[in-house]
């Protein structure tokens, strides 16, 4: 009942938001549950609230885990290029009272001086130094 519960209101975001296609709202849902539970295992905490950034830091981590080294391309076919676009992905979730927020919390939040390209990229970054083969060299 709840996933299908979820598509109607994805389906009802999309009539007055068409910015982001259905599977960007499914990544964030399950990119918050991964930043939570993350968050949960490190501190052996109960669930609580997260914030713009912790939840931006999960999604990042999730993003990776799902979709290595084509993370970035997955985005830009989700038009998701800032913090801000995950910004109202979340606030549009919000409205349709699937996310909840606290009083201290607002879209400005996801203003962040944040390069998701980059951060995307960094797990993937190819060190040449730690790839030295071992070679034998024959004379």
């Amino acid at each position: 009942m709840k996933n299908i519960d979820f598509s109607v209101k994805i389906q009802h975001i999309l009539e007055y938001d068409g910015r982001y296609p259905v599977e960007a709202y499914d990544f964030v849902n399950n990119a918050v549950k991964h930043a939570i539970e993350k968050i949960e295992s490190n501190r052996m905490a109960t669930r609580r609230h997260v914030n713009a950034r912790e939840l931006l830091n999960g999604m990042i981590s999730f993003a990776c885990q799902e979709y290595g080294p084509l993370a970035w391309d997955v985005f830009c076919n989700w038009h998701i290029y800032s913090p801000r676009d995950v910004g109202n992905i979340v606030y549009n979730l919000v409205r349709e009272q699937l996310f909840s927020t606290s009083e201290n919390d607002s879209p400005q939040d996801f203003d962040l001086n944040l390069d998701l390209r980059e951060a995307l990229a960094t797990p993937f970054r190819h060190n040449a130094a730690d790839s030295r083969l071992d070679v034998p060299i024959i004379v």
